[in-house]
């Protein structure tokens, strides 16, 4: 799913997305996920033979910030488009982001949540069962205010945050 440069997505709460293993979503405007504790947003890969792994999110210069609250990402693997490729199960680059009460669960990549040249501000998000590192920020600028970090790089060497 592509959202293109000029536009933004917008989900609010009780939302499910499911992807296939080889599907992702990736924005050049920003996403604005609005989700309740009542009525989250869910994004996950659908059940098949291969579990419910998909690639993950990638927003990429976004002109606008992105904005989400209770908002639950699941089983990641980091994304893999045409001549590119990241690690992140959830990539901002370059692309200004608030986030508020939102889980990243299950990803089988290299981030959980990677943070590129970005500013940010995270609040009470949740990382667990990663593989590798649960957040990751590079050349950004921001806060992070509460949170939990559980089982973090079950194959060793994970970073709860790495900064």
């Amino acid at each position: 799913m592509i959202v293109p440069e000029g536009y933004s997505l917008n989900i609010s709460g009780n939302t499910t997305l499911r992807f296939s293993k080889k599907a992702g979503l990736v924005s050049r405007g920003p996403l604005r996920f609005n989700g309740a504790e009542s009525s989250p947003i869910l994004l996950e890969g659908y059940n098949d033979e291969t579990g419910k792994l998909w690639q993950g999110i990638a927003v990429l210069d976004s002109n606008e910030p992105s904005q989400w609250s209770f908002v639950n990402i699941r089983n990641t693997t980091g994304m893999r488009y045409a001549t590119w490729e990241l690690t992140g199960g959830t990539t901002f680059y370059k692309s200004e982001v608030q986030l508020e009460h939102c889980s990243f669960n299950g990803h089988q990549g290299e981030d959980a949540l990677n943070i590129v040249n970005s500013k940010f501000s995270l609040k009470n998000i949740k990382i667990e069962n990663t593989t590798s590192d649960g957040l990751d920020i590079d050349f950004s600028k921001g806060k992070i205010e509460g949170g939990l970090f559980k089982n973090i790089g079950r194959l060793g060497g994970g970073d709860g945050v790495d900064v």
